[in-house]
């Protein structure tokens, strides 16, 4: 006979069906086996997956109507970013959203910082990381889509902070290294649903 599987949503202690002796409880730390005889009532971690549920493929399936960035486009962003590290030796980054009328990927640049700082009578700027503010998206016209940032003559990879700031962010991200080379770098990673797929 198959255990019982109760999905604890409350404060109240899960109570057993009558007849039931045992369930698996799933709560917020984990699974746990609840049991009544007539001697006690208890409630503790399950030391197995309870046989009644079945394995679960983890997937990532891209939907018909996914679409493709234009390499005009791709070129446009890298031409943006190799300027902005020739003037601020800087990192730059675009956000991409899907317009839900046309389907097409647009580009947003939104508003930037670089660190500065002053060196006797000058001044210079420079960072490896970029700082912005995350544009407004009219949610009625358009789906955030991802985002591509630049990692100035450095190879292109997902850093810590990259990996930590797209962890609950779904969409493309992707990385544009060795801009200033004639045979520039690329990674690209989908996060979805807090889970990195390459």
């Amino acid at each position: 006979m198959a255990i019982p599987i109760v999905l604890k949503t409350g404060d109240e202690e899960v109570q057993l069906a009558q007849g039931v002796s045992t369930c698996f409880v799933i709560a917020k730390g984990g699974v746990y086996r609840r049991r009544e005889t007539e001697l006690f009532s208890s409630c503790t971690p399950a030391t197995a997956i309870p046989q009644a549920l079945k394995e679960q493929e983890v997937y990532l399936h891209l939907n018909e109507g996914f679409p493709q960035m234009p390499v005009a486009d791709l070129q446009k962003v890298a031409g943006f970013f190799l300027e902005v590290f020739n003037v601020y030796k800087s990192e730059a980054i675009v956000i991409l959203v899907r317009n839900k009328q046309t389907g097409a990927i647009e580009i947003i640049c939104p508003k930037q910082y670089i660190t500065v700082w002053k060196t006797g009578n000058s001044y210079s700027s420079g960072s490896m990381s970029v700082k912005y503010d995350m544009p407004e998206i009219d949610h009625d016209k358009y789906t955030y889509f991802g985002d591509i940032h630049s990692h100035c003559d450095f190879s292109a990879y997902a850093s810590g902070t990259d990996t930590h700031d797209e962890e609950y962010r779904d969409g493309v991200h992707m990385v544009l290294g060795k801009i200033t080379q004639t045979e520039r770098d690329f990674h690209c990673e989908l996060p979805g649903n807090a889970m990195n797929f390459y």
